[in-house]
């Protein structure tokens, strides 16, 4: 629905949040499918908040062993962290980037 609603921003939370769930009952595949949207997003550069999918990439970076994915979220966490303003979430995708901090 939001999505026909152009509201970018409750469909990035709400993809974020289907993740998370689809991780939670075990379907990797169709929480791969949910990164590929997000992915899509940021690089659309949809208006979204920042932040909102960080819980879910982390927790599919500690399970995937899929280097196209773990690649697809460092990407992702690469171009969100810079333009994050919270601090605790810059620090959180920066360390998906792959970033010392």
């Amino acid at each position: 629905m939001a999505h026909r609603e152009q509201d970018a921003i409750s469909e990035y939370q709400g993809l974020s949040l289907l993740g998370l769930a689809l991780l939670d009952l075990g379907h990797e595949s169709e929480a791969s499918t949910v990164l590929e949207q997000i992915s899509a997003m940021v690089v659309a550069k949809s208006r979204i908040v920042i932040g909102d999918e960080t819980l879910f990439l982390e927790r599919l970076s500690s399970r995937t062993a899929k280097e196209e994915e773990r690649m697809k979220i460092r990407n992702i966490a690469s171009t969100l962290w810079p333009a994050c303003r919270d601090t605790a979430f810059s620090a959180r995708l920066q360390a998906l980037a792959g970033i010392a901090q």
